[in-house]
């Protein structure tokens, strides 16, 4: 399994170099003037929150890039933001006026976008296109370890901490529904962030809730330091269920005693986490962003171990939609495509 013991050092100084870009983006109004051919100055590359994976991989991306002066009128700066519909809002405004700009979210919300199905944006916005995988998040779903639930089947009629508008609060009621046959109606959703479910586990306000990361995820550690807690997994029948529905999530294997008190093998429910742009970002600025992940993973790595799922075997998982330009050009060089 991956361990995440010895890069905060790292994190801190990639969080710094984000903080003190955007400061002087702030300062010197340096905006990105246009796409084509003609892609210079600041480029954002949207992300959920502050400090999570998905933040840390796209601020070390941006330090790369800029420091070794990939496209010199360029610099990549990471904009964390509440995730979600609102990544995808700013990359479309971004759209709108024809400025480049990446975001990064889960597989889910950029293809359900693309097809006019997400919920939380009306209308298909078939501008977007996908430059690559980035990372994953897999959703561990908790209860305390005296519960008398034993499997998502048993959650009916139980509280469930949800995150609302989240791509996790998605995925569970989706694995839930496609795979164990449960209506939202079958049991009840309080809205919780993610520390709000570790206390509702503590106290009982809540029966179960999920806790996203990669694998081992902090979120599941610092819980299982404070209270005694147990995972549910998902059967093989239902496993194959709630696959064949969602093309988009897939299902990680956690390998026993990789969380205090987990004797067996569990399998929970992941989210694909890709990196998007529309069609007018320049191709060049996209082909060197690709480019940057795969020619610097040792960095990369160094900045989070997760980093070591990326490789070109990995580079086009979760790209369900049309790719851009510049990476569809990359990847053909690559002979990743024909």
């Amino acid at each position: 399994m991956k361990k995440n013991k010895v890069y905060s050092l790292a994190m801190i100084t990639v969080l710094l170099i984000g903080i003190l870009s955007a400061c002087g983006s702030s300062a010197d109004g340096n905006e990105s003037e246009g796409t084509g051919t003609n892609a210079s100055g600041i480029i954002p590359v949207y992300t959920p929150g502050a400090g999570g994976i998905a933040y840390i991989l796209s601020a070390g991306i941006g330090k790369i890039f800029n420091s070794n002066e990939t496209m010199p009128n360029v610099q990549l700066v990471t904009e964390a933001t509440n995730g979600g519909a609102e990544i995808m809002q700013m990359v479309m405004n971004r759209a709108n006026q024809d400025k480049a700009a990446f975001g990064i979210n889960s597989a889910m919300e950029v293809v359900t976008t693309y097809h006019g199905e997400y919920e939380n944006i009306p209308g298909k916005h078939e501008n977007l296109r996908a430059v690559s995988y980035l990372t994953y998040a897999a959703a561990h779903m908790v209860v305390s370890a005296n519960s008398d639930i034993q499997s998502y089947a048993d959650l009916k009629g139980k509280k469930i901490g949800l995150p609302p508008g989240s791509a996790t609060e998605a995925i569970m009621k989706t694995l839930l529904k496609d795979g164990y046959g449960l209506e939202e109606s079958d049991y009840k959703v309080i809205p919780l962030g993610y520390k709000e479910i570790q206390e509702g586990i503590q106290n009982g306000s809540i029966d179960a809730g999920p806790l996203l990361g990669a694998i081992p995820a902090p979120l599941v550690n610092e819980l299982s330091q404070l209270h005694d807690i147990r995972f549910l997994t998902i059967e093989e029948a239902e496993e194959k269920k709630f696959l064949e529905e969602n093309t988009y999530y897939s299902v990680k294997k956690v390998e026993a005693e990789t969380y205090p008190g987990q004797d067996n093998e569990i399998t929970i429910p992941s989210l694909d986490v890709i990196v998007f742009t529309h069609e007018t970002t320049d191709e060049e600025l996209v082909y060197h962003f690709i480019d940057t992940i795969l020619s610097n993973q040792a960095e990369l790595q160094g900045v989070h171990p997760v980093a070591k799922d990326i490789s070109e075997e990995t580079i086009m998982n979760g790209l369900q939609i049309p790719l851009h330009a510049g990476a569809e050009k990359y990847y053909r060089e690559k002979g990743l495509i024909e």
